[in-house]
This record gives structure tokens, sequence and C-alpha cells, in this order.
């Protein structure tokens, strides 16, 4: 994915020359939306005619996992922000200690980076961007040494399961947005059932929530057998 290949290069030149079939695509990768095939719909098209999009299901999708990958890259690289790349946030050796990769200081430097810079922004923008900013705040720390994996199935109901894999390091981490009390028990059993599939022991969570409605705070605790460390993005500061 690093070297330069003709095939990538074409899939992210038709991305970025064509700001409709860019904005589809972004949808179906970051945000799992469910869009209905329609071969008709002439940015469909376009991007069946690329060889970038198929139809899986009545439902438009990537075609396959190594340009689902190369777009969320794309994305992530692109979204850097001057204000990211500028500061001292995403220096590596704040993270890194002996080669171990420390995930819990990552999230809460991303979500003092989040309040700092997007503080003004209201829940709509950080629901729409917010896992997008953290893959684009994730990748230059572990660039060269470590890789991430976006799993397909998890990029809708307001959930994107990462696996973050820096040397010896698999790290699970869950962005949730949550959507009201209701959800909260089945959101952490979620992250565990994800975590025993892959046989980790200890799970992250970045939660995105409006903290007008019901204050949250950090915390580490047990849930089902594992160990869960989640960091809050708060959108709204009670």
């Amino acid at each position: 994915m690093k070297a330069n290949n003709t095939l990538f290069d074409d899939v992210i030149k038709n991305i970025r020359n064509h700001p409709e079939f860019s904005d589809l695509a972004e949808q179906i990768v970051l945000r799992g939306a469910q869009v209905a095939f329609e071969i008709r719909n002439p940015t469909i098209q376009q991007g069946v005619m690329y060889g970038i999009l198929k139809e899986e299901d009545g439902r438009t999708a990537v075609s396959n996992v190594l340009f689902e990958t190369l777009i969320i890259n794309y994305f992530a690289s692109v979204r850097s922000t001057y204000a990211l790349t500028s500061s001292g946030y995403v220096e590596k050796s704040q993270y890194v200690r002996d080669g171990v990769l420390d995930m819990e200081r990552v999230l809460r430097r991303f979500s003092a980076f989040m309040k700092a810079e997007y503080r003004d922004e209201d829940g709509t923008f950080i629901e729409n961007h917010g896992r997008l900013l953290f893959l684009s705040f994730l990748r230059p720390i572990i660039n060269g040494t470590g890789h991430y994996a976006v799993e397909p199935q998890t990029r809708k109901n307001n959930r994107m399961d990462i696996q973050v894999f820096y040397g010896n390091q698999e790290i699970v981490v869950e962005l949730k947005v949550w959507r009201g009390e209701m959800y909260e028990r089945s959101g952490y059993d979620q992250l565990v059932r994800y975590l025993e599939a892959r046989g980790v022991e200890k799970g992250y969570m970045l939660s995105f929530c409006d903290n007008q409605k019901k204050p949250r705070e950090d915390q580490t605790f047990l849930h089902g057998g594992h160990e869960i460390c989640e960091v809050i993005i708060a959108y709204r500061d009670a």
C-alpha cells in the first residue's frame, strides 16, 4: 500500500478529480452509509466504470478491501489540518516508550486536541467528521512502524472498530457516537464481543457524545471480563 502503484494511483485520481464521487466514497467507507445501488445514478455508474464500486445485496459498496483501505488512508491524509501537523500533538515520542504504543495517551491527547481546535463546532460536524479526524491524528503517530485497519462490518450504527497493529501489539479501538442512555450497555457488549473475536484482553473506546444531555467522564472499568478504557469527546460541554 505504501509503494506507488498505477492502479491505486488511478483510484485516488478519480476520487480527487470528481467531487460528487469523492463525497459518495467518503459516505460509504467512513460513515457506513447504506446507499441503494442504482446503476442509472451517474455517480454510482462512474464508480462502477472505474472498477471502484460494486453492487452488494442491493446496496453500493467498494469493490474490495484493498480499495477500501486505500480510500480511508487517502481521506485521513488530506484531512490532516495545519493545526494538527504544526502542533506537538502528533509527535511520536510522547506516545511510544520502549517500542510500546500508549493508546490511552493517544486517545486523551486527541480529546484535548478536539477541545482546543473544534470546541465551537456543533454535534453534526463532530459526528460526521470526528472519526476521520481521529484517523488523521493516529496515522502520523504509527506511520513507519505500524498500521491500522477498519473493520468493514462496523461502519454503520454509529460505530467503527479499528485494529491498530504496532510492533507486536494488536490494539482494538471502537469509535462510538452515542444516541442515548438505552444504547450504553449494548455498546460495551459490542466491544467485548469484538475483543473476544480478536483474542484481545483490553479494549479502548472513543465516545462522541452530547455532554449537555447526559454528562459523561473518562473511565476505565471491567465489562464482560475485559478491561475497557473509555475517553470522551464531548461536543457540547455541560
